[in-house]
């Protein structure tokens, strides 16, 4: 029964493996070989490796600092969650949803989408000065030609 049980996870590990990166597929295969005393622990790793973000992207505030949950919508309607600290521009919500969607939004302006709808041009304030609550959803809408509304 013992034996049975072992197959089993390592047969998850080697899934979880095969569902990573290319770039760190071969470590990963490389300790799957391996003899592992704790399989179980072995996933555990995996799976932070798979969680930790990606080189280049904006780290979000620890959980012992301030922090607002937010859903941005990208002009294409694509969306993600991020945290932002309070005194982060709305500079840096574009500059997230740019890193993560690999696109440009310049010149753009970000609204709110609670009812009635708020809308700021002025990138350069902050989250807390325009009184944006936690868990609140923004949306990105790239502006045409050389002047704001």
């Amino acid at each position: 029964r013992k034996s049975l049980e072992e197959g089993s996870v390592e047969t998850v590990v080697k899934q979880a493996g095969s569902l990573q990166l290319s770039g760190t597929v071969n470590k990963n295969e490389e300790e799957s070989r391996a003899p592992a005393s704790s399989p179980e622990r072995k996933v555990i790793i995996r799976t932070r490796r798979q969680t930790s973000p990606r080189e280049g992207e904006p780290e979000e505030p620890s959980d012992q600092e301030p922090r607002l949950l937010l859903a941005v919508r990208s002009p294409s309607g694509r969306r993600f969650v991020h945290h932002f600290q309070p005194t982060d521009a709305l500079q840096m919500v574009v500059a997230v949803a740019e890193d993560k969607n690999q696109a440009s939004y310049q010149p753009c302006s970000i609204e709110t989408m609670e009812v009635p709808r708020r809308r700021f041009s002025d990138l350069t304030r902050s989250l807390q000065e325009c009184r944006i609550p936690h868990k609140s959803v923004l949306g990105i809408s790239k502006e045409e030609g050389e002047g704001e509304p």
